[in-house]
């Protein structure tokens, strides 16, 4: 099957834009956490005692595995521009 110039350009195009979408995904996940984390802030001022605690502890879980999550994503797109770039030199 032969390949030619217009489908690379296609394929190439078709796998930048993924990789801008997941950054886009990531970016939107970095911003949830930083708005959880305000809002734990907040809930710090307002609620107080062992219970608030442990549940204060379970949000500082989750916002870590969403910051993980995000920063992986975003790692995940620059390695779809690297290997599509060396790809399609």
């Amino acid at each position: 099957m032969e390949v030619n110039e217009t489908d690379e350009s296609m394929d190439l195009q078709a796998a930048m834009k993924l990789a801008d979408r997941v950054e886009e995904i990531a970016e939107k996940l970095q911003s949830f956490a930083d708005i959880y984390a305000a809002d734990m802030a907040e809930l710090t001022k307002i609620w107080t005692g062992e219970n608030a605690n442990a549940y204060l502890k379970k949000m500082q879980q989750l916002q870590e595995q969403i910051q993980n999550s995000s920063a992986k994503l975003k790692d995940d797109a620059d390695a779809v521009r690297v290997q599509t770039k060396k790809i399609f030199q």
